[in-house]
Parts: C-alpha cells; structure tokens; sequence
C-alpha cells in the first residue's frame, strides 16, 4: 500500500500542499500500524530456558509401525512449569511418523496463546530423517492467527494460534520441536493452577510433568483416571514435582460414557488449599462488578413501581435479564472469570454467563434483595466435589437468591424460561457460593419432576385401508424451554416437517392434514403442540404399526455389553406416551401387554385398555440415576431389548382378516422388513421403480442433505434440532466429504461433546475423514 501511495505524481497536488501532506501522513501511520501489527505476530526465537531439564530420546529400530501403530507415535511429551514471580511454561514433544496421515498431522505444529498476558518463544523445530537432523525452523511457514475457537458460541476470547507450517516432511522422519510461554492470567492473583493429561491420543513412549517452585509455594494435586504419585525433591533453593509414564497406550474411548466421567487421566496442580479459598477469590471479583451504578438503580426502581412483593420483583429482575439481556461473552485476558461491570452489561444489554449473573446480583440488590453469585459445572455437576479446589473446577455461573432466608437457584441464561420463581429447578448438583461465610462446596436441591415433562397423546382413527392421526405434544420445564428455543428461531412449518418426516419412516403415505397449532402456557411452563395428518392406504392386508418413539430414544440403542466405562443415561427424564386406536369396524387386540421393566437406571411400563372399537396403549418411562455401572450393564442392554421390542406393536385395527397374529414386532419380522427395505433400494437405484423415484425427487440429488443446504448446525447459535442421537449421526455422517469419500461411523463417544449455550444444551458431533482428515463439526440439540 506504502508503494501505491508513492505512484502518484507530485504535479498532480500542485497547488494542494495540504492534501498532498496530509495523504503522507496517513500513509506513514498506516505503515507503523501496520508494522506493529506484524510485530505482535511474530514468533520470537530464542534458546530454551536454563532452567530445563532435556529429556533424551531413545533411538529405534525400523520395523512396521505403520501397520502397528497408525499415523503418529509421541516419542516425548515433556512439560515443564517454573512456578515463581511469574510462570514460564516449557514444552517439549518428539513425534515420529509412521504413515501419511500422520505426515498431514505433524507438518502443522500449532501453539494456542493468550497476547494479552502470555508471551511465546520458539526454541527448535528439527526433522530427524535417518542419521541426519534437519533444522525445520529455517525453511519452515510461521503464522500467527486469531482463534476465536468458541465464536459459534457467541464466545470471543482473543486467544492466538502460532502456526509452523513444516516444509519437505516424509513418513518415517520424526520432528522435534520445543517452544516456552511466560506468563499466566493475572485473574487468579498470582496462585498456580493448571491441568495436565497423562496421555495423548497417540501412543506415547515417554511423558512427564515437572513443576519447579519454591518450598513456600504450596501445590497440591490430584491425578483423575489413575493413581500416580509424583517424584520429589530438592535443588537449588526450588522444590521439584515430577510424574513420569513410559509406553502409555492410547486410550481406548468407549461410547455412551457419562459427561462426568474422564476417560483420559490427567493431572491437576493447585495453589487453592480449599474450597473455602476459591469462594475467597470469587467475592471480590462479583462484588466489586456487582455494585448498583445510578443506571442499575434506576432500572431497579422501574421494576419496584410495576412490582408489588420481593418475590415478585425478583422474578421481574430475573426475567428482565434471561430474556432482555442476550447472550454473548468477551471474555479477553482477566475477563475469562472476571464479570464485567453491571452498569456496562445493562447498557450493552449483552453479556455471558458471570455478567448476566452480576446485572441481577446488582438488580436484586438496588431492590434490598440478597443475592450472591454461584459458580458450578455444566459438565462435572455433582461430581465435581472429586476435583482439587480451583477456579478451573467451574465452567458456569448462576445466582443464589435468598428470600425470607430461603435459597432459590436461578440461571440468568435461561432465556423464555417460565413460571413462578425457582419452579424450574438447577441441575448442577454442587455448587460453590461466592460468598464470605462459605466454607465448602453447597447442595442444589433439584427434585425428580412430579409429572412427565414430555407427553406424547396420538389418537389413530381408521377406516378400510386410510387412516387419521391427530397428536398433542406437551412440553414442560425444561422441555417446555426447549419447545421455546425452537419456535423462536426454527420456523413452525419446519418443526412441523421434521415431525412428519419422523412418522413417515412408518407410514410413507402420510401427509399434513391442519397446520400444527402451538399453546404456551406460562404460568404452568408448559408448551402444547397439536398436530393433524392423513395416512392414505396405511392399512394393508390388515395391519397396523405403531410405536412409542420418544420412550424408545430415551432408553437408548443396544451396545456392547463388556465395557470399562460406566455407560451414561438421560437423567432426569420422564416421558408419557399414550396411542388411541379407535375404528367403527372394532380391534382385533388379543393379547393386550402390561408388563414393568426396570433396573437401577431406569423403569418402564406398559399398560392397555382394550374395548370394542377402541384400545388405548399407554407407556411410561423415568430414569433413576444418570449411568450404569459397567458391571451392570450387560444386565441393562437386556433390558433395554425388551423395552424396545414393547414400544412396538403391530396388529389388527379391523376385523378383516390378517396373516400372523397380533404380536409385538419379533426379530423375524424385523429381518423381513430390513430385507424389504434393502429390496426397494435396490429396485429404486436400478430403475424399476423410476416413477417412485421421480416422484419423490426435487430436482437433481445432492450429495448435502435438506438440512445441511438450510445452513442449519453450522454454529451452536443455529443448531439443528433432532430427535436423537442416532439422528443426528446420520446427518454428519450421510453426506459425502468435499474429496469425494464418506464419513464412517459409528462416532465414537470422544467425537460428542456438550456445551452450554443461551441456556441451552448444544450436543457437537465431530467426524474427521479417513481420506483426506478433514474435520466436519455440526451441532444440534436433541429432544
């Protein structure tokens, strides 16, 4: 640009001094902003510190790994802490690769930093190709980027990424490379705190953690996943921890495990002595953004005119700041657990979690309500009573209201949550009170809902061969805020489209008869759903099929039964799903079921009514806890067969004659209609079925599915909406990568994660493609 400017001929400003000084100027600022932009992007190389202790690698023999191992093998992941004034963190991996994926994955060395408090030094980048060492840094690409790894969260943290792009890299070289950070953020007030895995997703020949400080820095750990003590001792005035691992498999992740539950170990170091020392630092961060400024006063006053009681007030504050305030977080440096002010929020009129939670804290204040900030994790829940004190141990704020000494437990990120104050209960388990009188970890009291939170009534009416269905979806609580967030962002014609889809995997030839119609019903927090389809020719030679859909998701799929990990169950859930038959010729129901099933994570039942033209099927589930131990599960699986085969009916709903008897669904018919299936597919693609493939095709087929061309499940913000897990599998896995090759599946339980977003719970799928590694992300949030 500096060159551009220099293009123009001086003749051409003759006359204009002014401009033509002027353009200059601009041009020489740009230059130094510019230039000190590149400057803050630019990875400094220097030797490693004295302070470290080098770790020599083991030399090996060539044999086939490629076959053995996979794409990487880590030779050493070395880390290393100087715990004093300030914090230095030294890094040191060797990688040898062993086919060409792993060239893929080891040619771009990738260090995440924080600008504003952390400073990166490269020390080496090496290729060890035989006996020969190559000095990657020279002839290597460096680039430092913006992450913002959690923008679809509406989260900005300014964190960079250093990027070493390695040039000429082959299978079989092993890169070495080390780099230190300096410095750690200034929020925890200079204690130490940090967590560490004890294995990498790769076999790993060597690993080691070592932390130097000095004798009156007390640190205390706490290893998860496994039992290893560190190594102490003694040198020159520091105190050195140190744990060791040598030929660490990788870890082996089972599907279906609960959040809770780490299937990698790691390794936490703290300076916090106890939870009491937590809630310590927590106070004045929340005090001192909490305070009422004259605009929070003033916006207090508004709710106390409009509000007559405290409980009242409270309510309206609350609301005001789940539905008014929207959520987006700028969590930069100190600001990653520091709120921002509440003045600023409510001018902002956005904010995450903690400064949602401080506006309220400042409303209820302004009121003469008292109320503290409450810090608890999303994903630990209760158990995060196991972690060592830290601020780490939360991931989430809430807030704590007292009124005539009761506590009740709000989310500020609850946005169209309904109903009387503290009626929609805080599942988080343990929770720590930023509070001066707290000692140790509090209970949130959440009790097992009263009734179902889903209820599913579908009245089937038939005649010769066509039949009616008319269905009522009630949500509440949780479900009832869920519904909200749908109708809010996805639109009713859409929802009403996923619901149809879901029937015809049964009944192809059903159609919408009356447009859904929705009822929200604030005051009890419940939304209503009522929809109408015609089926044409549903009913062949006699039979009929239905199913209790949302009780078969909620017991899950059949897996393995032999596992190590614990296997995780949707709690708390409580669904009711009752199916009316009704036709003027009556029902040939013989063998009505009523049955109970359950084990120590769950319990369903069955239940019918049978009279002349009219049988009624009713179903219930509730789950008990949120996993099953591993040695149950084998006894668990068996059951969850049995309840899927009993949401499962097929039978008679006239008294024309039929094949077979009236039975639930048996493996033989279920091999009958997989070879069906398979036989129409077949018949589709090859042509002999053209003008059923004509008819349900729009245009040219499209490797994207309907969803993916939406746009939907990009980013958290607009997550498709699913039924199910296994639903949402098959929208990640069913279209092609851009290479051309499909994903496969099943995911593993290490490719779904779940966050927190808008006080929602947002499930991300992550595929990666055997082809060509590119990664495919989506999000969804299922029913």
């Amino acid at each position: 640009m500096l060159v551009e400017h220099h293009r123009f001929r001086p003749a051409t400003y003759q006359g204009r001094p002014l401009l033509l000084a002027l353009m200059v100027t601009t041009a020489v600022l740009g230059f130094a902003q510019n230039a000190q932009a590149d400057a803050e992007r630019t990875v400094p190389v220097a030797k490693a510190p004295s302070w470290v202790s080098a770790v020599e690698r083991r030399e090996h023999a060539p044999g086939n790994e490629v076959a053995e191992q996979g794409g990487v093998i880590d030779e050493v992941v070395d880390d290393q802490y100087r715990v004093d004034a300030s914090v230095e963190h030294y890094a040191h991996r060797v990688k040898r690769i062993v086919s060409a994926a792993g060239v893929d994955e080891v040619g771009q060395v990738q260090i995440e930093f924080d600008p504003i408090y952390e400073h990166l030094t490269l020390h080496h980048v090496s290729i060890l190709r035989g006996a020969a060492s190559i000095d990657a840094l020279t002839m290597a690409t460096v680039r430092v980027t913006d992450v913002e790894s959690e923008a679809d969260q509406r989260v900005y943290n300014g964190r960079r990424s250093a990027h070493v792009l390695i040039h000429d890299l082959r299978v079989g070289d092993v890169v070495d490379y080390d780099y230190t950070v300096e410095g750690q953020n200034p929020v925890l007030g200079g204690r130490f705190v940090t967590i560490e895995p004890l294995a990498t997703s790769h076999p790993t020949e060597y690993l080691r953690v070592r932390i130097l400080a000095p004798p009156s820095r007390t640190l205390a750990s706490r290893t998860s996943g496994m039992t290893l003590e560190p190594v102490t001792r003694t040198a020159d005035g520091m105190r050195e921890l140190t744990w060791e691992r040598r030929d660490v498999p990788e870890p082996v992740y089972e599907r279906g495990a609960p959040s809770w539950y780490f299937q990698r170990p790691r390794l936490t170091v703290s300076e916090f002595d106890s939870w009491r020392s937590v809630a310590a630092w927590s106070v004045p961060l929340f005090e001192e953004a909490g305070r009422p400024t004259v605009e929070v006063t003033a916006a207090a006053n508004d709710i106390a005119q409009k509000h007559a009681t405290p409980a009242a007030r409270a309510l309206a504050a609350l609301r005001f700041v789940q539905d008014d305030v929207r959520y987006l977080g700028i969590e930069m440096g100190a600001n990653s657990h520091r709120p921002h002010p509440a003045s600023d929020v409510l001018k902002q009129r956005f904010g995450d979690c903690k400064d949602k939670s401080v506006l309220l804290i400042a409303l209820l204040t302004a009121l003469g309500i008292e109320a503290h900030a409450v810090l608890v994790d999303t994903v630990l829940g209760e158990h995060v009573e196991n972690e060592l004190p830290s601020p780490y141990a939360f991931n989430h704020a809430v807030v704590r209201i007292l009124l005539e000494g009761k506590p009740i437990w709000v989310d500020p990120t609850r946005s169209l949550e309904r109903g009387p104050l503290g009626a929609a209960p805080l599942r988080y388990g343990k929770a720590l009170v930023a509070a001066r009188d707290t000692n140790a970890l509090s209970t949130i009291e959440a009790p097992f809902p009263r009734d179902p939170t889903v209820v599913t009534f579908e009245s089937f009416r038939f005649g010769d061969t066509d039949g009616r269905l008319d269905v009522v979806r009630t949500f509440r609580d949780a479900d009832a805020r869920a519904i909200r967030h749908r109708l809010a962002g996805v639109p009713r014609a859409k929802i009403q489209k996923r619901y149809l889809d879901e029937y015809a995997t049964m009944y192809p030839t059903i159609e919408v008869r009356e447009e859904m119609t929705v009822e929200d019903r604030p005051d009890e927090d419940a939304v209503v759903l009522r929809e109408h389809y015609v089926m044409l020719k549903v009913v062949k030679e006699g039979d009929f099929s239905v199913r209790a859909h949302g009780i078969a998701d909620i017991v899950g799929a059949t897996q393995s039964a032999k596992r190590n990990a614990p296997l995780g169950i949707e709690y708390p859930a409580f669904e009711h799903h009752q199916i009316e038959l009704y036709t003027d010729d009556g029902i040939r129901f013989p063998d009505p079921p009523d049955d109970t099933f359950q084990d120590s994570a769950l319990i369903f039942t069955v239940r019918s009514e049978t009279h002349d033209k009219r049988a009624i099927l009713d179903f219930e589930v509730r789950t008990l806890r949120d996993f099953v131990p591993p040695n149950e599960v084998a006894e668990h699986m068996a059951l969850v067969d049995r309840i899927r085969d009993a949401t499962y009916f097929s039978f008679t709903p006239s008294n024309k004659p039929r094949k077979g008897t009236s039975t639930p669904l048996t493996l033989l018919s279920a091999i009958g209609a997989l070879f069906g299936i398979v036989g129409l597919i077949v018949m589709i693609r090859h042509g002999s079925l053209s003008w059923l493939r004509t008819r349900w095709s729009r245009g040219p087929r499209s490797a994207e599915p309907r969803e993916r061309r939406s746009g939907d499940g990009d980013t958290a913000a607009t997550a498709t909406w699913v039924l199910s897990r296994s639903a949402a599998e098959k929208l990640v896995l069913g279209p092609k990568c851009h290479c051309g090759a499909r994903f496969t599946g099943p995911l593993p339980d290490s490719s779904w994660s779940a966050v927190l977003f808008d006080g929602r719970t947002i499930t991300s799928a992550r595929v990666v493609c055997d082809e060509c590694d590119k990664i495919r992300i989506r999000y969804f949030e299922i029913n």
